[in-house]
């Protein structure tokens, strides 16, 4: 799902601004290289393209394919995760 990959970006980029990078070789230990670290950068419209995208999701789960899959109780913690992980995205820029 879309949503999922948005958020997931959104976390790696928000990781990199906070620590300068992400080590994939933390995030999947099957990885078969040496050094997995990179870094994800965003301009501040890109940034705020991606926080619009989750504030969509987190008020409105519910008009997203991915809520057809859902328990509503999933869908709706899904949303709150996702909501606060745009406020701390936000707070980064």
């Amino acid at each position: 799902m879309a949503i999922d990959l948005v958020s997931d970006l959104a976390a790696l980029l928000l990781e990199c601004r906070e620590n300068g990078n992400v080590n994939l070789l933390e995030l999947d230990d099957t990885l078969d290289m040496d050094n997995g670290r990179v870094c994800i950068t965003a301009g501040p419209e890109d940034t705020a393209l991606l926080c619009h995208i989750l504030d969509d999701f987190a008020a409105n789960p519910l008009a997203y394919d991915i809520a057809e899959l859902m328990e509503l109780e999933d869908l709706e913690e899904m949303a709150a995760i996702v909501g606060e992980l745009r406020a701390d995205l936000a707070r980064c820029q």
